[in-house]
């Protein structure tokens, strides 16, 4: 029903905001995800033409017309990150949900839509830094921290047409499949930096906090994918 649904979206999305530990998610919105699922990861990224009939291939909305039965994927990420420079390093490590999607044929298998959730940046670090200052001469911490994210519950529909319809045993028609996605961005990153003097050093410690919250629709990713067999 549509209460369940909101209900398991709501409770994904709080799982989403688990994010990275990257210090160069400090910048911008976050560090932008390029939005495969377990098929395009398992090809390095790769797969925008990839169909098999039962995985839903998110880099291209074309691509659903081609599914011949219901499709269901759930994703959690695991992630090792290992930022070093000259003077130090660091060895972090993060678990945090990827994706969820509902992908199936519809009308006689010419039609096909499926829609989802998954991240679209995160942002994760915690980063500290001491300096002295030769002018007040004391030695004060700045702490820089962020978390949270934005994501995106995409809607993907796709059309089916037949070029050429082979009438032999081995039905190879030759296939070209248009698709078109909704995408509904939202989500919120919080960040804070905490100025911290000795005690007795006679300054006062600071915090200062931001937000940022997005909201916004992108109406239109299309996609065109086609199938040929040479004779």
């Amino acid at each position: 029903s549509t209460s369940l649904l909101i209900v398991l979206l709501s409770s994904i999305y709080t799982f989403a905001q688990i994010t990275e530990l990257s210090p160069y998610s400090r910048f911008g919105i976050g560090d932008p995800e390029r939005g495969e699922f377990v098929t395009q990861f398992g090809m390095g990224g790769t797969g925008v033409a990839v169909v098999d009939g039962v995985h839903i291939n998110p880099l291209n909305p074309a691509s659903h017309s081609f599914l011949r039965s219901p499709a269901f994927e759930l994703g959690l990420m695991y992630e090792r990150l290992d930022v070093s420079s000259s003077e130090e390093s660091s060895l972090n490590s993060t678990s945090r949900f990827n994706h969820f999607a509902i992908g199936f044929p519809m009308w006689k298998g010419k039609w096909g839509a499926a829609f989802g959730l998954k991240p679209y940046t995160t942002v994760g670090y915690e980063n500290t830094v001491r300096t002295f200052d030769n002018g007040i001469d004391t030695t004060y911490t700045t702490e820089y921290i962020g978390s949270g994210g934005t994501n995106t519950i995409f809607l993907a529909i796709s059309r089916e047409f037949t070029l050429h319809e082979d009438t032999s045993k081995y039905s190879q028609d030759n296939l070209l499949s248009i698709g078109a996605q909704m995408d509904y961005i939202f989500g919120s990153g919080s960040s804070e930096r905490n100025t911290i003097f000795p005690i007795n050093s006679g300054f006062i410690s600071t915090r200062v906090e931001d937000a940022t919250t997005a909201n916004d629709i992108r109406w239109v990713n299309a996609g065109v994918l086609m199938r040929f067999f040479l004779d």
